[in-house]
């Protein structure tokens, strides 16, 4: 395996599990949006995706935001 199938193939975390980071970006035509956490890039390399349904009211740029953790159905980190 490559290094980007093995971390597709890690489990998910526990669905109790709090993760924090800050907002990196935000769409502002799509309303998604991609947080940078460091304990989640090292277990899965790559940021967290924002869904738009989920970003918070006023949500900025560079905030700090709490989240849990779930795949998507390719192994991809999303809020």
């Amino acid at each position: 395996l490559n290094e980007k199938e093995a971390q597709a193939k890690k489990p998910p975390p526990p669905p109790d599990k709090e993760f924090e980071g800050s907002v990196k970006s935000l769409s502002v035509k799509h309303g998604y949006g991609f947080i940078v956490c460091e304990e989640v890039h090292r277990i899965y390399g790559r940021d967290v995706y924002l869904p738009k349904d989920v970003v918070p009211d006023g949500t900025n740029v560079l905030d700090r935001l709490r989240f849990t953790l779930t795949l998507s159905d390719k192994g991809h980190p999303q809020a």
